[in-house]
């Protein structure tokens, strides 16, 4: 009766109209769970910065039986609804052993077509390598324009060369399925494997004996039956573990180990177990970026897991060993035991890490082991300080912290690439007699045409650079007339609209741009002059600025005139350019690279704008102020200085993340003496403000909350969301629009030849002409701007790392992207009403941090 009771059920089981759902929804979960490794992977995020190409995420996940993985070729292809499909593409990634046994395997498919919603795949393998066989769990893609997720439910072994169309969910009764003949197709090979026969007349149907003999091993093992089915893979029955145990080894350069690792579960009752080898018979585990299984028994009652305690040794070729997480499942009521590791493990040494592993260190009882690598990370991050006066920087940044190999490959791709245009282009064109002209060296390919084409002359545009573009942070209201600018009433009068100067400074519409901060900077060559100029700008009575007044140098000078827009229009034109020439060079040298990606400690100098940052270190401020200022002088109510498209997004976003990070601080230091008795939070911003020097050195930054010293929850929640603000949204604003703002010469010029106009006589367009970069000059900023206005890392509150496993700690991650997510809907509403829209600081495409 059994053993037709047996038979009958595995019949019935094995049919493919009928899904194994709960076996679904588990590997379901764990992909989920494991799913962050697709963050390892660097792309953009935003359909407008693909010219609207698509990119996807694939993660495949290997089944974890014998012989399940495949040394074959793979390839797959993503097909649309409306019958769209992208080329057939390789699933092979450089330097990586893909689709072992029980391993997730993840991939990026650029393709020039963009499909918003993933159909269905097909997915084929050929016969090539030593093992070609190869048993898939799942597929899941990911849109990388809308973050929705597809998933496509596989469970079954893949024959050479056929190609499988598995659909969405992949849940349809057999009627409705649209790949009948591969239903028909895999239904007929489950009969044939499965045939029924009375073994006598009048018996209970059952697999004929040669189905079960050739077909089916009975494994007996620990007083259990294991019957396993050789042709299909399905372990049909099976003792239930009492524990599983996940280890994902790092996806870093030589992260793998062929050491002997071994590890101890301590239970919240006191209960510890004997030492587990991890290891499976004939696998090779603990590969980079891998993910190892490994059953734990014999631990029935062992209770809540509270810690671990794990190590290796230092045997095989290659000992070296970097963890990501352990995460142990209880197989009787699927409990989770979360242990974030993003350590390199040293041999010998017992880790002992708690549950999330989230404690002050005044409360850590592994203080020992947190004091070892603490000394560990300072002596990979040592300061040094290049020359006198420069910002203090990592003397050599650590192997982990630098860019992976992908990245870089990337980037020098697409600079060959540009390059490689940028030839193609200079030999294609002639000279430029005219500035229509200089529009025939856009592509529609690689160097598409620039948003400064198309308004640059105009002076609504030029006052809109001021407040929604690169340089947003350096206009201020205009209070009274500075001495030093040559500008009287008479002289603005036709500019005022009636009112005069003293009527326009009480109602807040005069602003005025000061660069009194690039006088006297010597330029690299003798021939090339760098103004350091004054302009006021009005706000008009259609609520737009407009330039209304430019003085090129600080002082007044019958050689250095106030410039306006009644002048002649190539002389007003001629003015703008020298103007936005000197903006250029405080832009990448101040609000570029001395406020954004020197105090985000992307330390860098670049030997042109040294000067300027002599400059910048005698007064070293963090930036709370910057944000202060959107807030108080601008009116968050848009009533001054409307149009201010930077300020009224970015506040929304810094609210964002002042509120994200003071949910938790809170969290952590609900009392004074956790502030206090923090010693590494102490430390930490000791040194942000100790003075640099070579020795025992700080960072040196002024403005600090605290000044060295944090005593209260405000002055930390200061501190923190302003050093995300400036890696993330800051850094967007001022970064992501150099192409569409460098690339056209005219525009934002990064050089200027000859000398600036020293009176208001005419010029001509050949004068322009002549004061503007040539041609490979131009190609060069072009690819240079092309390549930083890309994208490396993901977006706003999409960890590349998931730090975070404390419930309450992950809840306040949840809500914070729940806000980041209503504010991007709020700045698409926007920006419908918005002309030219403001699109760099929506959240789908403002990273988490500084990238390049």
């Amino acid at each position: 009766m059994f053993g037709w009771l047996r038979h009958s059920v595995i019949k019935y089981l094995s049919l493919p109209h009928i899904r194994p759902v709960r076996q679904y929804c588990l590997n379901t979960r764990s992909i989920n769970r494991d799913s962050s490794k697709l963050n390892s992977s660097k792309i953009y995020h935003a359909r407008m910065m693909s010219n609207g190409k698509g990119i996807y995420k694939v993660l495949v996940k290997t089944g974890d039986r014998k012989r399940a993985g495949t040394d074959a070729n793979v390839r797959i292809v993503l097909h649309g609804e409306n019958d769209n499909a992208t080329q057939p593409t390789k699933l092979d990634k450089r330097f990586r052993d893909d689709f072992e046994r029980g391993k997730l395997d993840d991939f990026l498919i650029k393709d020039d077509t963009y499909l918003e919603k993933i159909h269905k795949i097909e997915l084929w393998r050929d016969n090539a390598g030593y093992s070609a066989d190869w048993y898939v769990d799942t597929v899941e893609v990911q849109n990388s324009t809308t973050k929705e997720t597809f998933y496509f439910p596989v469970y079954r072994w893949i024959k050479a060369h056929h190609h499988y169309e598995i659909s969405h969910l992949d849940t349809s009764l057999p009627q409705f399925d649209p790949h009948r003949y591969q239903r028909k197709f895999e239904l007929e090979d489950k009969r044939k494997f499965y045939e029924l026969s009375p073994k006598v007349k009048g018996a209970p149907a059952q697999a004929t004996p040669i189905a079960c003999l050739r077909n089916i091993n009975i494994y007996y093992f620990d007083k259990c039956v294991y019957i396993y089915d050789t042709v299909m893979g399905n372990c049909l029955a099976r003792q239930t573990n009492d524990y599983i145990i996940y280890v994902r080894t790092g996806d870093k350069k030589f992260a793998g180990t062929d050491a002997n690792v071994k590890i101890k579960l301590h239970s919240e009752n006191g209960n510890v177990s004997d030492d587990i080898v991890l290891d499976e018979s004939f696998r090779n585990e603990f590969e980079s970026g891998a993910i190892d299984t490994f059953n734990v028994k014999n631990l029935h009652g062992f209770g809540a897991i509270s810690k671990i305690e794990f190590w290796r040794d230092d045997q095989g070729i290659a000992d070296g060993w970097y963890v990501d997480r352990i995460l142990i499942e209880n197989q009787k009521n699927h409990d989770l035991y979360p242990f974030p590791v993003y350590r390199w493990i040293k041999a010998d040494y017992h880790y002992v890490i708690k549950v999330t592993d989230t404690s002050l260190p005044q409360f850590d009882p592994d203080r020992d082991q947190r004091h070892m690598e603490l000394d560990d990370k300072k002596k990979a991050y040592e300061l040094s300080i290049k020359g006198p006066g420069m910002p203090a920087q990592v003397k050599k940044i650590p192997e982990d912290e630098q860019f992976s190999f992908d990245y870089k490959w990337n980037i020098a791709k697409t600079k060959i690439q540009l390059i490689t245009a940028s030839k193609i282009v200079k030999l294609q064109t002639g000279k430029w007699d005219s500035l229509a002209q200089l529009k025939n060296i856009y592509t529609k390919e690689i160097f598409n045409e620039p948003y400064g084409t198309k308004r640059w002359s105009n002076d609504l545009f030029f006052g809109l650079q001021r407040i929604s573009s690169m340089n947003h942070s350096i206009i201020k209201l205009c209070t009274e007339i500075p001495e030093k600018l040559g500008v009287t009433d008479d002289m603005l009068k036709p500019f005022l609209e009636g009112w005069n100067l003293k009527q326009v400074i009480e109602a807040k519409r005069l602003f005025i741009v000061d660069l009194e901060i690039l006088k006297g900077l010597p330029c690299k060559s003798e021939e090339l002059i760098m103004c350091s100029p004054i302009a006021l700008f009005l706000v008009n009575g259609n609520n737009n600025l407009v330039p209304i007044a430019i003085q090129l140098f600080q002082e007044k000078a019958d050689d250095n005139p106030v410039f306006l827009p009644t002048d002649p229009p190539y002389t007003w034109m001629m003015a703008k350019i020298w103007y936005n020439n000197a903006d250029a060079h405080y832009h990448q040298a101040l609000t570029h690279l001395g406020r954004l990606e020197l105090p985000g400690v992307r330390w860098v100098l670049i030997r042109p704008i040294i000067p300027i940052i002599f400059k910048l270190n005698k007064k070293t401020y963090f930036q709370f102020e910057i944000i202060y200022r959107y807030s108080y002088v601008y009116s968050p109510s848009g009533k001054v200085l409307p149009g201010y498209h930077f300020r009224d997004d970015a506040l929304l976003l810094y609210n964002a993340i002042n509120n994200y990070v003071k949910k938790y601080v809170h969290l952590y230091y609900d009392t004074p003496e956790k502030i206090s008795g923090d010693w590494e939070l102490q430390k930490w911003v000791l040194e942000l403000t100790k003075e640099r020097q070579e020795k025992d050195g700080g960072c040196g930054l002024k403005g600090v909350p605290g000044n060295g010293k944090f005593e209260n929850t405000d002055q930390i929640i200061q501190t923190l969301t302003c050093i995300i603000y400036t890696c993330s949204v800051g850094h967007a604003a001022t970064n992501f629009p150099q192409y569409d703002e460098y690339a056209f010469p005219p525009n934002y010029p990064g050089l200027v030849r000859g000398v600036p106009p020293k009176n208001k006589s005419a010029l001509t367009e050949t004068d322009v002409l002549k004061c503007l970069p040539d041609k490979p000059t131009t190609l060069d900023i072009m690819v240079v701007t092309k390549i930083l206005s890309g994208k490396g890392t993901n977006n706003l509150g999409d960890f590349e790392v998931q730090y975070v496993f404390d419930p309450p700690a992950k809840k306040i991650v949840d809500e914070f992207r729940q806000d980041i997510k209503e504010i991007s809907r709020k700045i698409k509403e926007r920006n419908k009403e918005r002309n030219p829209p403001y699109t760099w600081l929506d959240p789908d495409i403002v990273p988490n941090s500084i990238s390049i």
